[in-house]
């Protein structure tokens, strides 16, 4: 059994854990997409309800409706600032596990080009020995003809 042929299990092990780590890559790109979208839905909402808020000034409202809206809107501001903190964690995590599945892809493409090496290795030497072989018998068959 060659060096390439001991390999094969450490090449399967790094292929099946860059596999794992672009599963969870797009796992967590998939999560990420979710904050990114639930922040511009709740931005959107925030803009539609000082809108609406807006249009309500001409008209007459109490003070305790007045309150009521800008404690709304106050809280609507905390849950923006929330999200978005959300979405920047998420991306760090993004980030991380950009970085997880580059080591793993690394891992995986240094086995294969230490296999293929070796397996490069393995074919000269095997052709190194059939040459010496063919070369022997030549060799023979000419002393053999010589002592005929």
């Amino acid at each position: 059994m060659g060096r390439a042929t001991r390999l094969k299990p450490v090449q399967d092990i790094s292929h099946k854990k860059e596999l794992e780590a672009v599963k969870s890559l797009v796992k967590t790109k998939a999560k990420h997409q979710k904050k990114v979208s639930e922040l511009g839905e709740v931005k959107n909402y925030q803009q539609e309800y000082l809108s609406r808020f807006q249009q309500m000034e001409g008209r007459s409202i109490s003070a305790v409706q007045l309150q009521g809206h800008h404690a709304f809107l106050g809280n609507l501001a905390n849950v923006v600032e929330q999200q978005e903190l959300q979405v920047s964690e998420s991306t760090l995590e993004v980030q991380a596990s950009e970085r997880h599945w580059g080591l793993m892809r690394m891992g995986k493409d240094v086995v294969n080009k230490v296999a293929e090496r070796y397996q490069q290795q393995e074919q000269k030497a095997a052709f190194r020995k059939e040459q010496k072989n063919l070369d022997e018998l030549a060799s023979r068959q000419a002393k053999l003809g010589f002592l005929i």
